[in-house]
């Protein structure tokens, strides 16, 4: 099996992710449905995110408005649940 030449570029936005950055799906999961994520933190050995699905429509016009409640939510999840990073 070959090498993925993408693989370093997937592993760079796997770490940024990991660090507390968005995960975009841009069609690649639907057609006509974009997705934002973000990770929330560690609960034992459970790894918790949070996204929003949203029409790709209106994803350009909304996603810094999603990008903010989702980043306020994962925050506030975390402190409630006293979760790691």
């Amino acid at each position: 099996m070959k090498d993925d030449p993408n693989k370093g570029v997937q592993v760079s936005q796997l770490n940024a992710i990991r660090a507390g950055g968005f995960a975009y799906d841009m069609e690649e999961h639907a057609l006509n449905s974009c997705a934002i994520g973000l990770p929330v933190g560690v609960h034992g050995s459970t790894l918790l995110a949070v996204s929003v699905v949203l029409p790709t429509e209106r994803y350009a016009k909304q996603r810094q408005a999603f990008e903010c409640a989702l980043r306020a939510s994962a925050s506030d999840f975390a402190n409630r649940l006293k979760l790691t990073r």
